[in-house]
């Protein structure tokens, strides 16, 4: 492969994110589908029903880390396809938001 055909494919895997750094295109999607298989996996869990007295306190934990993890991957994923990186991307966010309702901005404490 010569230097062009390698230089055209990391420019269709990689996009830069404004701050000098990259992330892979991809990287939106596995947040995704992490996300949808751990809640899946809770369901099946779920669904299944009482294994019998001794090992429902492990299935109830099993369960419940499964959906937490499922959730927080989603709000992660979201998060990350939002273009929030960064805390002070969120702080901006609300600013914007407080201001679209007609509120006063927060004072800093």
């Amino acid at each position: 492969m010569s230097s062009d055909q390698d230089s055209s494919v990391v420019v269709a895997v990689n996009h830069h994110d404004g701050n000098g750094g990259s992330y892979s295109s991809m990287h939106t999607t596995m947040w995704a589908i992490f996300s949808a298989t751990q809640l899946l996996g809770a369901a099946v869990l779920h669904k299944r029903g009482d294994g019998g007295p001794t090992s429902m306190p492990i299935r109830a934990f099993s369960i419940a880390s499964l959906m937490l993890g499922g959730g927080a991957c989603a709000i992660g994923g979201a998060l990350h396809a939002s273009g929030i990186r960064e805390v002070q991307d969120l702080v901006n966010m609300g600013q914007t938001i407080r201001c679209a309702l007609g509120k006063p901005p927060r004072k800093q404490s």
